[in-house]
């Protein structure tokens, strides 16, 4: 049976792919940008507005990914307080339970 990660490690391989991404992005950018100026198929004005439309992309869809990332996140720890919560109230049971048994 496979496991799945937890939220943690999932979190976290998110945030290297991310970071993998925005690096390979740049250098795709740089790389095809510089040879696409260098052989003049086009021009300063071009290849400064196609990575500012990059910038802005990058950043909207890493705005919509670090916001889901937090409401999982957000979510999964408001699931264990609940759950903590149900195991102390529990352990208080019983606790009260094996005093009263004590007492007999």
């Amino acid at each position: 049976m496979k496991h799945d990660k937890n939220p943690l490690e999932k979190a976290v391989y998110s945030v290297q792919k991310w970071d993998v991404l925005s690096k390979v992005a740049l250098v795709v950018y740089i790389g095809a940008t510089s040879v696409l100026l260098w052989l003049n198929i086009i021009g300063y004005k071009t290849a400064f507005y196609v990575g500012l439309t990059m910038i802005v992309s990058m950043g909207v869809v890493w705005w919509y990914w670090a916001y889901t990332l937090v409401k999982s996140l957000v979510r999964k720890l408001t699931d264990t307080k609940t759950r903590l919560e149900e195991v102390r109230r529990e352990v208080e049971r019983l606790k009260n339970e094996v005093k009263d048994h004590r007492h007999e």
